[in-house]
């Protein structure tokens, strides 16, 4: 006897199944089930029965019984095969099996979720954080180099119950660039870590044509529109 679960929250399915094995091939089998009937309620499969096998019958039978779970606690199922007729008429005895379950509401479902929202790392593929990375803060600066375009963003959550959003590929422009990884925790609670990415600038270049003073810049998206 199995469970396709070992805990349910009220309001949900468990599925208990029974296989009925003999050494020769059985003609009959009379059963019948008990449980709790204050926590489980049957919902598929008969209770008792005693089908007839045709033909030569079966050396082996499966059995299926789905129950809704009503209120929180441990409840069990037992399958008592009262007996079986074997080929020949000859009978035999089978020994009864109890499978328990743990019944759980949803409140107590959600109170044993983590609430781990932290990083085991963070980095910056070819670079270094600052300060140094540690799981309790927050805040990071990295300096890049004029003209980086796209840094690589890596990190692991410390928990693998937990989700975590803005890890990758990032495209950065000159200056202050401000790049958030957030982790979600599987109870729901979120952390937010903040990388700074400061994307040097050069020195503009200034001319003089005619007693005029220029200045060039590197990008065209660094031009001030005139009023």
């Amino acid at each position: 006897i199995s469970s396709n679960k070992s805990t349910v929250v009220v309001g949900d399915s468990v599925k208990f199944t029974v296989t009925v094995s003999s050494p020769k091939h059985m003609v009959a089998l009379q059963y019948d089930i008990s449980y709790n009937s204050s926590m489980l309620n049957l919902t598929s499969g008969n209770s008792s029965d005693a089908p007839v096998f045709s033909g030569n019958g079966v050396k082996s039978k499966t059995y299926t019984f789905t129950f809704k779970a009503k209120k929180s606690g441990s409840a069990s199922m037992t399958f008592n095969a009262v007996g079986a007729t074997m080929e020949g008429d000859e009978e035999v005895k089978f020994t009864s099996k109890t499978k328990s379950v743990k019944i759980i509401t949803q409140a107590e479902l959600e109170a044993s979720y983590s609430n781990n929202n932290k990083l085991s790392s963070l980095a910056v593929e070819g670079y270094s954080l600052s300060p140094s990375f540690s799981s309790t803060i927050t805040s990071y600066t990295v300096n890049l180099p004029a003209n980086t375009e796209s840094i690589n963003v890596t990190g692991k959550k410390a928990d693998s119950s937990a989700s975590v959003e803005g890890l990758g590929k990032k495209t950065v422009e000159d200056g202050s660039n401000t790049i958030k990884i957030v982790v979600t925790a599987e109870n729901g609670s979120t952390k937010t870590y903040t990388i700074n990415a400061i994307v040097e600038e050069l020195d503009p270049i200034t001319v003089t044509i005619n007693n005029k003073d220029y200045t060039v810049v590197r990008k065209a998206k660094l031009l001030e529109t005139p009023n």
